[in-house]
């Protein structure tokens, strides 16, 4: 029995005990088109199988996501309230607790735990009873796609299109598509997915970001602040901290001439390190992924993510400052990637 088909077969377990139960479908932190088209998928199955779903995403979803429902005439919801109890809850496109902060108890308190994610193994599949996990996958979505095509699903074609526009936000339109990306966009379509509502909106982010000052301000502040290094000649690396849009920022930092981008944000509790290369550094070997995972377990955090882009989630007591941890960040970097020859430049 595939990953799917047992996925499939405990849901229907445990929901068939309790018709119209409250379900929870949960995101990371400021979900994504990806999190987001996985999550209404996932919610679509759960109201299948006569159950009572809501959705969570910690700190809200995201400006992107937030354009492509807009394309799309979907609403990211009902929400959940974080003190729900619910029998089933399901995280998607997340593989570890600190991208859920604030959720975690939602998800402990179901007494049927899933987690769908393209991820490398974190601790939320540790504490998962059923998962269905393929790192090699191109986005969470063509997974939750996967799950629905296994149980039966019909889907509207509005969410159809949510999910098309996760699996072409997480696969770079493709790119980095599996042939499990391309199953699902078939699949999709055959839905009734719009293909052009998902090259609207992503047109629509390009032109609006552009206009966001607060976006181009807090970019400008980030590129003033950077602590620039080289390896190997001809890898550039850059490291900065800002108040918001970290993620935002070390994208923008390796479209305009950065190889390793890492951005530094300070949170409540915690910083949040935004991890971003270049194919030039991919073809030598350098990971996003494996750069976040190195900064969390030196500094005690959580950390992960893709090829191409990662996330670390660092305790704050691990250092003074956004300031400081950018350079702790650097000089870690730097040390560990010493085979590569990194020479800090002088700035200008």
């Amino acid at each position: 029995m595939s990953s799917a088909s047992r996925l499939v077969e405990a849901l229907k377990e445990v929901a068939g005990e309790a018709e119209g139960e409250k379900s929870a479908v949960i995101t990371h932190r400021n979900a994504d088109p990806d999190a987001v088209g996985a999550a209404l998928v996932v919610r679509e199955v759960l109201r299948a199988l006569r159950m009572n779903p809501c959705l969570y995403s910690p700190e809200g979803i995201s400006r992107q996501s937030k354009r492509l429902l807009e394309a799309v005439g979907e609403e990211f919801g009902p929400l959940c309230s974080p003190d729900e109890n619910p029998l089933i809850a399901v995280v998607v496109d997340a593989a570890n607790l600190s991208q859920i902060a604030g959720a975690e108890s939602l998800f402990r308190a179901a007494r049927l735990k899933v987690v769908i994610d393209h991820h490398e193994r974190g601790s939320i599949h540790e504490e998962a009873d059923v998962a269905l996990v393929d790192p090699g996958a191109g986005s969470s979505s063509e997974l939750a796609v996967k799950t629905a095509v296994e149980a039966g699903t019909p889907l509207r074609p509005s969410v159809a299109t949510a999910a098309l526009g996760g699996i072409v936000y997480d696969t770079g339109r493709f790119l980095r598509a599996s042939k499990l990306s391309f199953e699902a966009a078939a699949h999709l379509l055959s839905m009734g997915a719009d293909y052009g509502k998902v090259l609207e909106a992503g047109r629509q982010r390009g032109r609006r970001d552009r206009g966001d000052l607060s976006l181009r301000l807090a970019k400008l502040k980030a590129f003033s602040r950077l602590k620039i290094g080289r390896a190997c000649s001809e890898l550039l690396i850059a490291v900065t901290h800002i108040g918001s849009f970290e993620s935002d920022v070390a994208k923008s930092l390796v479209d305009e001439a950065a190889d390793v981008a890492v951005a530094v944000a300070e949170r409540t509790s915690e910083f949040r390190l935004s991890v971003r290369v270049s194919p030039l550094a991919l073809e030598k070997g350098v990971t996003a992924r494996a750069i976040a995972s190195m900064l969390a377990e030196k500094f005690g955090g959580e950390g992960g993510g893709h090829d191409e882009a990662g996330m670390a989630h660092i305790p704050y007591t691990a250092a003074f400052s956004a300031e400081d941890m950018a350079v702790k960040a650097f000089n870690l970097i730097s040390g560990r990637l010493g085979w590569m020859c990194v020479k800090t430049l002088e700035k200008g």
